[in-house]
């Protein structure tokens, strides 16, 4: 029973799929459904005409758009200032100037050449083509003359020709110019690491004949 059941239920739904097919067949052929069919591929057209208007619409305009957000962008950045300039520390020289050279030698000396009314050194003086040691033996030649048994420093010459001629020459110049003419002068003393000189006889000699 229940096999005859099942056969008549299959054959009654093919029966039915088939009618089912048919009609689809006719209504795909009516009139209705081809003006649908019509509509739908007109609004289909229609939808990508305007697409494609409105993007090309947007190509054009976004230069623009670019150089106006470009525009917004720059305006609406803050303003940076300018880095503060960093000063540079003048380095202090470890040398002293001549004008600031404390010396009580060649204030002893100053006051022999005002006393004696001795010739005071130019700046142009040279002897054997060289200022420096024109005035170094100058300078040497005086604080025989003043007394002074021990002999002057660098430091002393520097600070006697500042206060008697205004000539401004480094210690450490001087320095040179002792070490390079060892024949008209000599060591005398030491005084920790300072050392003192006075002229030799050929030095003596040069100073009688330029300056005296």
């Amino acid at each position: 029973m229940l096999k005859a059941h099942l056969v008549d239920l299959a054959v009654k739904t093919i029966y039915r799929a088939q009618e089912t097919k048919e009609k689809i067949k006719k209504n795909l052929k009516a009139d209705v459904v081809q003006a649908y069919v019509s509509t739908i591929k007109d609004v289909a057209v229609w939808a990508i005409e305007n697409h494609l208007k409105s993007e090309t619409k947007n190509q054009n305009n976004s230069p623009k758009n670019d150089a106006k957000s470009q525009n917004t962008q720059n305006t609406s950045e803050p303003v940076k200032s300018p880095a503060p300039k960093t000063v540079k520390k003048i380095r202090k020289s470890s040398i002293r100037p001549a004008n600031e050279i404390i010396s009580t030698r060649a204030e002893q000396i100053m006051q022999h050449l005002k006393k004696s009314k001795a010739k005071m050194v130019k700046s142009t003086e040279e002897i054997n083509g060289k200022k420096s040691l024109a005035y170094l033996v100058w300078s040497l030649g005086h604080a025989k003359r003043a007394k002074i048994k021990n002999g002057i420093s660098i430091h002393d010459v520097s600070a006697l020709l500042y206060r008697a001629s205004k000539i401004e020459l480094y210690p450490i110049n001087i320095s040179r110019v002792v070490h390079s003419n060892q024949n008209l002068l000599k060591q005398v003393g030491q005084e920790k690491s300072t050392k003192t000189y006075l002229l030799t006889e050929l030095g003596e000699k040069t100073f009688q004949e330029k300056f005296l």
